[in-house]
């Protein structure tokens, strides 16, 4: 790129309305698959806004065969945020955890499980502003974080890693197939510690400003490329899924559907809990009271 490195991570600021203009010109040229259901999207024709229908929440009382779990990633892990399109300013939030979709993630799951699971619930946020998946930096730190984990008494060590990463290595200038292999990869090291893995595809970023006011594209044209090597990579690997992150944020709808925020690179509160709600969901369906994980 450019104007240099962009990670998604970097110091508040506050931009003018203006940005939205701009903006929604770079929604209609970014790439379209792979998309959400038909039918998932309305859009007001008064207002151009695209809406996607509210999360279905689990019955309560569902019984979990898994209740450990870490999120690993970078800023939008660790609970950065960005103000929604229609705002009149950027007033970005930097990294706050109690934000953040894994504690979002962590009050779902205590709302769906039997009374008598829910200490057992646990959601370690191991999400790193500006950090990479590469090595030396997540791969590195995935390693340190799995090792101190994993040396808990048995019965507390995680079960399931939960991965979002790869947008800081196509924001430093990395192919989308070479960020994609990075993430994989860090898929197959949690699995050396015999950790499920639920591996998310990128929700679709768009270009905005960066604090220094220049223009910067936040990787959208490689996002597609990357989640359709990610899955490539990963599809028929044993006990790693991969969960459809593009496509519950509305594929290129994301910013106007109030998901992706004005920055096109962080989500705002709406796109944190859509987050948490995804994996729910998914979590759900791979890990049924009566499940066995290898």
């Amino acid at each position: 790129m450019g104007q240099g490195r962009v990670h998604a991570g970097f110091s508040g600021s506050r931009l003018l309305a203006g940005m939205a203009v701009v903006l929604l010109a770079g929604c209609g040229a970014s790439p379209t698959s792979p998309t959400p259901s038909p039918g998932t999207l309305t859009t007001s024709p008064g207002t151009g806004v695209t809406t996607i229908p509210a999360d279905t929440p689990a019955a309560t009382g569902t019984a979990l065969g898994a209740t450990r779990f870490i999120a690993f990633g970078d800023s939008i892990t660790c609970g950065t945020v960005s103000a929604p399109l229609i705002e009149r300013y950027l007033a970005q939030l930097n990294c706050t955890p109690s934000n953040a979709y894994p504690e979002r993630l962590l009050t779902l799951l205590q709302a769906t499980v039997p009374a008598v699971q829910r200490t057992q619930l646990k959601v370690w946020n191991r999400g790193n502003p500006a950090e990479m998946a590469a090595y030396p930096q997540g791969e590195q730190r995935l390693r340190e974080e799995l090792a101190e984990l994993m040396a808990l008494p048995l019965g507390q060590q995680p079960q399931v890693l939960l991965l979002l990463m790869g947008v800081n290595d196509m924001n430093s200038g990395y192919t989308a197939a070479r960020a994609a292999s990075s993430v994989a990869y860090l898929a197959h090291i949690a699995r050396g510690h015999n950790l499920s893995v639920l591996v998310a595809t990128m929700p679709q970023t768009f270009p905005g400003l960066a604090p220094s006011g220049l223009l910067r594209d936040n990787s959208s044209p490689k996002i597609v490329a990357f989640n359709e090597e990610l899955t490539r990579q990963l599809t028929g690997v044993p006990n790693v899924w991969m969960v459809d992150m593009y496509g519950a944020f509305g594929g290129t709808a994301a910013q106007r559907a109030g998901l992706m925020g004005i920055d096109g690179l962080h989500p705002t509160e709406s796109g944190l809990q859509r987050m948490a709600e995804t994996f729910r969901n998914e979590i759900i369906f791979r890990f049924p009271v009566r499940s066995g994980l290898q």
